[in-house]
């Protein structure tokens, strides 16, 4: 009797016993008398590894009690066999090596008959599970294509052995192949899904399937621009699939440009014109889904300075004068300066925004010239150069006219004077 050896486990698929014999001699039969042929019958159904086997061989024509039974040759590793109590055997176990195994079945009864069969097993590989379900988009439609490679033995049943689908996601499945498919949910799910035949599980795989938010474009609203001035904004894709390719509508400012980076589009340019763009921004990804935003962009004209500046004032006289910067965004954070020269004293320059304004009391004549800039954090300039004069303030008779005298007659009149210094 041989004995079997294991081999390391690969999963196989067993396409079939077959095993051909003839009966043996009979002896000791009186002539004349008809005795039925011993022979050996081995019916094996097919199996693979992974999958649990056994058959029932027996005997035809003879005594089944007390049979001895021998296996000569190669069983494949992981499968034995056993003599049952009424003389049949038993083969069973495990598959754990594909190939083709080739042993003889022999069989002596008590009185000394004997039968035999050669068998050959071939075990193939397990089938494959082909396919790698893509990654989907939360609300998108998804559809992924599973096969099996290899043999099979009967119909083959599709299920999900253990873990989640995606919400959303369901299996559908025909012969050796299988969809995935709906409208899934975002999250992250692990799924074992299972591929069986008559023989047991004919492939199985895990797999995770990794569903994002909905593909979508930030941000929602752009910066204004100068005209002239280098602009630079980036639009970023969340969600959806990854490798994304992005478009840019017509409208959008001349001479403007995408640079693709993947999930980020630089769009820069350095505009000419003053004017309110809008425009469409496009995205789609690798699954096909798409997204669009309409935005805007206001290019404002040249930094500019517009006077309201008196240029005459006068000592202890109230005075009021302003500078407005326009052609730039109201929300910049102007920067205001008196750059060269100095103001009169008493006035002194205050800003709100765009505007300064100089104003005070001024108390000392002279002509003040001066230089007010303004800046802005885009790098733009503006500057204008100013000129007050100031004024003397000469005291004010306030009488307009005195008494007539009388001549060699005493004479005493009051007139009355006024200073605003």
């Amino acid at each position: 009797m041989r004995h079997l050896t294991r081999a390391s486990v690969l999963f196989l698929a067993a396409v079939g016993l077959a095993c051909t014999g003839s009966p043996a001699a009979v002896s000791g039969v009186d002539a004349g008398t008809t005795t039925p042929s011993f022979s050996v019958v081995a019916a094996l159904p097919p199996t693979r590894a992974g999958a649990a086997f056994q058959t029932i061989v027996t005997v035809k024509g003879g005594p089944r009690a007390d049979v001895r039974w021998s296996v000569t040759g190669s069983l494949p590793p992981g499968v034995t066999f056993n003599v049952l109590g009424d003389g049949d055997l038993s083969i069973f176990g495990t598959p754990l090596q594909s190939g083709s195994f080739t042993f003889t079945l022999d069989a002596v009864t008590a009185d000394g008959q004997h039968a035999s069969t050669a068998c050959t097993l071939v075990v193939d590989p397990i089938g494959q599970m082909l396919g790698d379900p893509a990654a989907g988009v939360d609300g998108e439609a998804y559809l992924a294509t599973l096969d099996i490679l290899g043999a099979s033995h009967g119909e083959i049943r599709w299920s999900v052995a253990s873990g989640t689908l995606p919400p959303g996601i369901t299996l559908a499945a025909s012969d050796i192949q299988a969809t995935l498919s709906g409208t899934p949910v975002e999250g992250v799910y692990s799924f074992t899904l299972v591929a069986a035949d008559d023989t047991g599980i004919l492939a199985h795989r895990d797999f995770a399937i990794v569903v994002g938010p909905h593909l979508s474009i930030e941000p929602t609203a752009l910066p204004d621009g100068l005209a002239s001035f280098e602009y630079n904004v980036v639009f970023q894709a969340t969600g959806g699939a990854d490798l994304f390719t992005w478009t840019v509508s017509d409208s959008s400012p001349p001479g403007f440009q995408l640079t693709q980076a993947s999930a980020a589009n630089f769009f820069h340019g350095v505009p000419a014109t003053p004017g309110t763009y809008s425009f469409n921004v496009t995205v789609t990804d690798s699954a096909g889904a798409s997204a669009q935003r309409t935005v805007s962009i206001v290019v404002h004209a040249n930094l500019q300075l517009s006077s309201a500046m008196p240029a005459a004032a006068t000592i202890a006289t109230g005075y009021t004068g302003s500078l407005t910067a326009t052609g730039a965004a109201s929300d910049l954070d102007y920067q205001w300066s008196v750059s060269a020269g100095v103001l009169p004293f008493g006035l002194s320059l205050t800003t709100a925004g765009g505007v300064a304004t100089v104003a005070g009391v001024p108390f000392e004549s002279g002509v003040y010239d001066f230089v007010v800039a303004v800046s802005l954090p885009t790098g733009e300039t503006a500057s204008q150069m100013l000129e007050i004069s100031v004024a003397e303030n000469p005291p004010q008779i306030l009488t307009a006219a005195v008494p007539d005298g009388t001549w060699s007659t005493s004479y005493s009149a009051t007139v009355t004077a006024h200073s605003a210094v």
